[in-house]
């Protein structure tokens, strides 16, 4: 935060000082119209702030046409369900959690009686 307060005013002032000749990337930039598109947004901005500031059902309005734009164009870009390969699907991930201080043989007990259930439903190939 130091540097962004010292430092950066400072290395700014003397990047962006301008000079009594004009350099070439600045005589391109004002050939490409820059300036001027920037002139007309900045206009454009400061009329949108006035109007802000005038009354209430303005900002009332566009904070209700940015809500309701954003709530859109979230539902219309919002892939399918199933945009996604339909994969191998068969498979069952099974985690167990123990209290702590169970033994190897009693987690053990635990496992294969588990296994035993799953071997018993009939989709069931294989465990590893």
């Amino acid at each position: 935060m130091i540097v962004s307060v010292t430092v950066v005013p400072m290395l700014s002032s003397r990047m962006l000082r301008r000079s009594e000749e004009e350099s070439p990337i600045s005589r391109f930039i004002a050939s490409t119209g820059v300036y001027v598109l920037g002139a007309k947004f900045r206009e454009w901005f400061v009329r949108l702030i006035e109007n802000l500031m005038r009354g209430v059902m303005f900002r009332v309005v566009i904070a209700s046409s940015i809500t309701v734009t954003s709530i859109f164009l979230a539902w219309y870009f919002f892939p399918p369900i199933d945009y996604l390969p339909k994969g191998n699907r068969n498979l069952m991930f099974v985690f167990l959690r123990t209290p702590p201080g169970l033994n190897i043989n009693q987690m053990d007990k635990i496992m294969s009686e588990l296994e035993g259930r799953f071997s018993r439903v009939k989709e069931v190939d294989r465990f590893f």
